[in-house]
């Protein structure tokens, strides 16, 4: 089935994303972030929920070398994988994929260490000159 597949390929994707091992990037529509993996490449997303507007789903495509959509699912649509708490599971997987991806495309950690730098040099010059 292939949403289990599909399931299975979320967690994978996951645990590669928080290695390091997957490089995201921005993409024209912002909130959108890509990544390539040899001829396909994945683009995640956070949309409105049409059940729910205040809910948002976190959305997965796949497109082929030419830039065609094979493949598009939600959180929500892999609550059919046959284990226990499968909804709850995949859209955490989803909305933490999501995050990471964001965090990397946006340069998030970067920023953090230029803070810190100032930060330090701050610190380094009161301490050399106390007033």
């Amino acid at each position: 089935m292939i949403s289990e597949k599909l399931g299975e390929m979320v967690s994978r994707l996951k645990q590669r994303t928080e290695d390091g091992k997957v490089d995201w990037e921005e993409t024209a529509t912002r909130g959108r972030f890509q990544t390539t993996l040899n001829d396909h490449s994945l683009v995640i997303a956070e949309q409105e929920n049409e059940d729910d507007p205040e809910t948002v789903d976190y959305c997965i495509t796949i497109y082929n070398r030419d830039g065609d959509d094979i493949e598009c699912f939600t959180d929500r649509d892999l609550a059919e994988v046959p284990e226990a708490n499968a909804e709850e599971t995949y859209r955490a997987l989803m909305k933490e994929i999501h995050a990471i991806a964001r965090r990397k495309a946006l340069g998030a950690e970067e920023a953090v260490d230029a803070i810190l730098e100032v930060l330090d040099e701050s610190e380094e010059d009161e301490e050399k000159d106390p007033k």
